[in-house]
């Protein structure tokens, strides 16, 4: 039992499925989608309805529902 949260690449428009608990933080979903990625290491941002999401709210209160998208965009760091 859970919810299913869908996370979608910006660049590949791959998506994934994590499952959890609503009364989970945001940030294990996010903790679970890095490692079932392989996105660990990556400096990531995580965006629903157009607002970044806070890693540390419940996700039933962050204003996700069950079969949300989530966007995950890479950020790119430019040296100069």
């Amino acid at each position: 039992k859970g919810w299913n949260l869908i996370f979608e690449n910006q660049n590949d428009k791959q998506t994934y499925n994590i499952k959890i608990s609503r009364n989970k933080t945001v940030k294990e979903a996010i903790n679970m989608y890095k490692i079932k990625t392989n996105r660990i290491y990556e400096n990531l941002k995580f965006v629903f309805n157009n607002k970044e999401l806070f890693d540390e709210m419940r996700i039933c209160e962050s204003g996700l529902n069950d079969m949300s998208k989530i966007l995950v965009i890479l950020l790119v760091i430019v040296k100069i």
